[in-house]
Parts: structure tokens; C-alpha cells; sequence
């Protein structure tokens, strides 16, 4: 079978779980936050509604991992740290992440490739 085919299956998958992990993540804030309001004791079936939620939201990682690593972008990291990060594309995709590092960072660690 196709590695895109693979990828775009994943993506697709990944799309429409956090859709539903972030209704299921909404639903879980609200109703916590009534029986809370309302100074009400948790009860059995709010501790499944946690446990539901905590577990979509480690599936939705999980896929995220599945689908970084099968991504045509990962393959990238064979030329080397030195090559990703001269390049400001492999930088941007494989370490940036698109925020996690700042301009100044992203300069500090340029200075300390050289």
C-alpha cells in the first residue's frame, strides 16, 4: 500500500478525531463546571465522562505521532541537523513546529551550529 495514501488516511482520521475530542473535551469542562457551581458530589458517571475524555485525548496524540512520523517531511531529518537547520523550511517543519521556537531562538541555535 501507498505511503500517501497512508498519510492522507491519517490526516483525514486526525481531523475529524480532534473534532470530536474537542466536543468531547467541551462537553466534559461544562458539565464539571455545573456540578461544581452547583456543589453537587461527583458521582460514578462523571468519573467515566474523565476517563472518556482523557482516552480520546491520548488517541488524538497517538495519531498525531503516527502521522508526524509517516509524514513526507520526516524524512527530512536524514540530511543531518547541520542541513535542517540552515534550511528555514526543514527548520520551520521539523523543529520550529510552527511556534515553538522564536526568532531569537531560532538565531541562538544557527549561532551554535557554526
Amino acid at each position: 500500500m501507498n505511503l500517501k495514501i497512508i498519510f492522507d488516511w491519517f490526516l483525514q482520521l486526525h481531523s475529524l478525531w480532534a473534532i470530536l475530542t474537542l466536543s468531547i473535551i467541551f462537553y466534559s469542562i461544562l458539565r464539571f463546571f455545573f456540578k461544581a457551581y452547583q456543589n453537587k458530589i461527583f458521582k460514578p458517571l462523571d468519573l467515566r465522562v474523565a476517563l472518556f475524555t482523557l482516552i480520546f485525548s491520548h488517541i488524538q496524540f497517538a495519531i498525531g505521532i503516527i502521522l508526524y512520523f509517516i509524514s513526507p517531511k520526516f524524512k527530512w531529518w536524514g540530511e543531518g541537523i547541520e542541513q535542517i537547520i540552515q534550511n528555514d523550511l526543514y527548520f520551520f517543519y521539523l523543529l520550529k513546529g510552527g511556534g515553538l521556537f522564536s526568532k531569537k531562538q531560532k538565531l541562538i541555535i544557527k549561532d551554535l551550529s557554526d
